[in-house]
């Protein structure tokens, strides 16, 4: 399995060498395109492109589990204490779905004085959905109850993240360590079924329900950060693996001891081959 797993990304780097440039950036004009700065940048984006279908099988080789959809997750507390709500929940059975419909925005690998990769995804919609239960008081007065299926909607996210870059003159190779990734987005759309009994009391809720959205998001979150971060590390650097920095750029020492006296700005301190 181990060598399957190896030969499928070396094909997915062997794609990227070959295939032309593809822009996933053509559905988002604020998006850089081609979203690469740089030929590393572009066969990192292409061969995580490559490998897209077989996200939803994981790579468990690499670290990586099935992730679309991702789920279900362990048990999920969240707690909501603002001047209009107090409330304890639980969410159970809990799926991630479509974040394998991600754009590469923008993905940039720098190599020299400054050495980091930083990167921005988007996701037009993806979803949330498991079950809750949930116990409290809104508005200091009327009890809030119930449990049944919920669902909760991210719209136009956006996923920005950085990472540092260490690369091995020895071995020709570079990988990241330390990605850290940040999440926005433009809005949330939650239902809970059977919110106060599935009755009519349940419109007390609709009027505090973008009180309970982010926190629940927030939660969510929480779990699947260290999830997304491990899967997107492990990958890119099995990535990193097989290919030959020098192959591709040649640092410049000139220009490297140009910079360090500092009369240059530019943190790309390299040339790319001819």
């Amino acid at each position: 399995m181990k060598s399957l797993i190896s030969g499928m990304v070396v094909v997915a780097v062997m794609m990227a060498l070959l295939l032309p440039a593809v822009s996933s950036a053509q559905a988002l004009e604020e998006c850089q395109d081609p979203p690469g700065n740089n030929e590393i940048a572009a066969l990192i984006v292409k061969a995580v492109e490559a490998v897209r279908p077989i996200l939803s099988n994981g790579i468990p080789e690499l670290g990586i589990p099935p992730l679309d959809p991702l789920g279900p997750l362990p048990n999920i507390a969240f707690h909501i204490d603002v001047p209009r709500l107090r409330m304890d929940g639980l969410l159970n059975e809990t799926v991630v779905r479509h974040i394998s419909e991600f754009i590469i925005c923008q993905l940039n690998f720098t190599l020299g004085i400054t050495e980091k990769l930083e990167l921005d995804i988007r996701l037009e919609d993806f979803r949330i959905d498991g079950y809750y239960d949930v116990d409290g008081l809104a508005l200091s007065l009327f009890p809030v109850f119930g449990n049944g299926n919920f669902s909760l909607d991210v719209y136009e996210a956006a996923v920005g993240g950085g990472a540092k870059i260490s690369y091995n003159p020895l071995s020709d190779h570079a990988s990241i360590k330390d990605l850290h990734l940040d999440i926005n987005f433009d809005r949330l759309v939650l239902v809970m079924e059977c919110i106060l009994g599935c009755g009519d009391m349940s419109d007390l809720i609709n009027g505090l329900i973008d009180e309970i959205a982010p926190v629940v998001f927030d939660a969510v979150w929480g779990v699947i950060d260290p999830i997304l971060t491990s899967a997107l590390e492990n990958g890119i650097n099995d990535i990193l693996k097989n290919i030959s920095i020098s192959d591709i750029i040649t640092l410049t020492q000139t220009g490297r001891q140009r910079c360090m006296v500092g009369s240059c700005q530019v943190s790309l301190l390299c040339t790319e081959t001819a």
